[in-house]
């Protein structure tokens, strides 16, 4: 893969990365109300769903699911339980930042939980197969080599867990700060609404 071309790989990658979305929310809600070590993990998982992700894009295989009707009605409907879900959550977690847990916040919320909200986030996230599909199909190539393809899927995914755990490192460090809590408890609160909302509004197009 020519240089020039795995630049534009990496930037579109940089951009869907950093463009706000539930996975967004869900890194920043875990890091805040978790602490620091659930926002590191959830962000980590949320990579090995995107690693499924790019494999399937450079191996075709997105591409033949979603084209069974099957297969759309199913992560339709699974991903509109993942932003319920989430969006019920980031609800009762409202407040209940990593300033006000107790010492030891891991013993409270195992980490197999955050590790598993961002896995089911990056796989049912409704953003990220079109985004594969529609941009990051376009950069594979029917004769691309095995090379080139690890490449492209090394790079989606590197790309994706570098950008969330620099977004969990700056909450937790605006958690510190005591003169924003506030704030960042009504952006919770009105995080987990927008996603619950999003998620019956698909549900009622879907059924």
């Amino acid at each position: 893969m020519e240089i020039s071309l795995w630049l534009q790989l990496a930037g579109i990658c940089i951009a869907g990365a950093i463009s706000p979305g539930p996975s967004f929310l869900l890194v920043s809600n875990n890091t805040l109300s978790r602490g620091i070590v659930h926002g590191i993990f959830t962000s980590v998982t949320h990579g090995c769903g995107i690693f499924i992700w790019a494999i399937f894009t450079v191996g075709g295989v997105s591409i033949f699911i979603l084209a069974l009707s099957f297969g759309i009605h199913l992560l339709e409907t699974l991903g509109i339980v993942v932003l319920i879900y989430i969006g019920f959550r980031m609800l009762c977690d409202g407040g209940n930042f990593e300033t006000n847990i107790p010492v030891n916040p891991l013993k409270n919320i195992s980490l197999k939980v955050s590790c598993l909200e961002g896995f089911l986030m990056a796989l049912f996230n409704p953003k990220i197969p079109v985004f594969f599909l529609g941009i990051f199909s376009q950069f594979v190539s029917e004769d691309a080599t095995f090379f080139q393809m690890t490449v492209m899927v090394f790079t989606a995914t590197s790309i994706d867990i570098l950008w969330y755990i620099i977004l969990s490192m700056v909450m937790y460090r605006l958690s510190w700060n005591k003169s924003i809590i506030n704030n960042l408890s009504l952006a919770q609160k009105v995080s987990g609404i927008i996603l619950i909302l999003a998620g019956i509004i698909f549900g009622f197009r879907l059924f």
